[in-house]
């Protein structure tokens, strides 16, 4: 449709209908342009985007497809992460292109960008797992356009990843270490009891901070996680596991029942609907557990590092992958198996185990009369 002069204003409007997923008939007038070409412009640019034409620009095509589209698809946390990175990263660089005509050669420039990045206070690029993710964002968007709009091929795929989230450094303490740091920590009941539960039970930060008392078992030793703590947009929210495997019973040992049967006391027995670490948050247990750290003179970590160190201490001690992810929640046994490379005492058990078996006297008859044959 043409665009309309308003000779009151004396500037131009658009004024349209389109049809929408649902198949009702809606109308659109935009008004206040300067001139009638920037209004048809304006005008189509707008219809394709709500026809879902794949004849637009990258950065139209993930504001008012994708984003709106995924919105009630993924978790809050997760949606956040997506515009966040994609504001950032992708729409400033490739967002004027028009995606049916973006080529792997354009991505490979960008990514040359990302990788080239350097933080201006510490000269440091961009971590190998967090360019990874950023890759990741952009492949998704084009393969939403392939599978839904019918776009030929995803030139993000054929550029290719970069970075990488499989070798990344896992930090964390031994027992030794954890035990050092947990006697610093008793002058501050609160904390002290967060950061036991965090160190004997793997469970993610926000599943504790979500935690209540009608969750906790006393009798039985049993702690059910079904739900998570996150911040978004500066406001606590409770919602679902990370993933569905997130949702486990978890057993605790008995010295950690007593532990919360005090901390039940020194709270002045709270309800069940009460959570248990309420008036904790991420940015304070990370600042308490880099004061006890220094107090106690062991390296500093990540307040999340403690979920690596409950899965190296399973490992140290001859776990299988199996049963440590299933206890600690991982969706995959690829994760867990991601942890293995941080004991690698362990493949000094196994020759020992495998010297020992030797040394058993059917072996050592074998092996004589091999060579008597000889």
């Amino acid at each position: 449709m043409p665009a309309y002069k308003d000779s009151k204003n004396n500037t131009w409007f658009v004024q349209f209908t389109y049809v929408d997923w649902t198949g009702k008939t809606k109308g659109v007038t935009k008004r206040g342009f300067s001139t009638k070409r920037e209004a048809s412009q304006w005008e189509a640019e707008r219809r394709k985007a709500l026809s879902g034409s794949i004849d637009m620009t990258l950065e139209d095509f993930i504001r008012t497809i994708y984003l709106p589209t995924i919105e009630k698809r993924v978790r809050p946390s997760t949606y956040n992460m997506k515009i966040n990175i994609l504001e950032k990263h992708i729409i400033p660089w490739l967002g004027q292109f028009k995606i049916n005509e973006l080529e792997s050669t354009d991505i490979l420039k960008w990514q040359d960008k990302i990788m080239s990045y350097r933080n201006p206070k510490t000269g440091a690029p961009y971590t190998p797992s967090y360019s990874k993710t950023i890759n990741i964002q952009l492949t998704a968007v084009i393969s939403f356009a392939c599978k839904h709009y019918h776009l030929p091929s995803n030139p993000a795929i054929i550029a290719g990843s970069m970075g990488d989230n499989k070798h990344m450094e896992i930090d964390f303490w031994t027992l030794e270490e954890y035990k050092e740091f947990s006697e610093v920590m008793m002058d501050k009941p609160i904390y002290f009891m967060a950061y036991e539960m965090l160190y004997w039970t793997g469970c993610r930060l926000g599943e504790l901070l979500a935690l209540d008392w009608g969750s906790v078992d006393l009798n039985t030793g049993m702690i059910t996680i079904t739900k998570t703590y996150q911040v978004i947009k500066g406001k606590g929210v409770i919602g679902p596991t990370k993933t569905p495997k997130g949702m486990r019973a978890v057993q605790i040992p008995e010295f950690l029942c007593e532990e919360l049967r005090d901390f039940w006391k020194f709270t002045y027995k709270p309800n069940e609907d009460d959570r248990l670490f309420w008036n904790l948050s991420k940015t304070s247990l990370n600042r308490e557990l880099k004061r006890g750290a220094k107090l106690a003179g062991v390296k500093p970590i990540h307040v999340h590092c403690l979920r690596h160190s409950h899965v190296s201490l399973l490992i140290n001690n001859g776990f299988d992958a199996v049963s440590i992810g299933t206890r600690i929640g991982h969706k995959s046994i690829d994760i867990t198996y991601r942890y293995a490379h941080m004991f690698p005492s362990t493949q000094g058990k196994l020759v020992k185990c495998l010297e020992n078996l030797n040394n058993e006297d059917i072996y050592n008859d074998v092996g004589k009369a091999i060579r008597q044959k000889r």
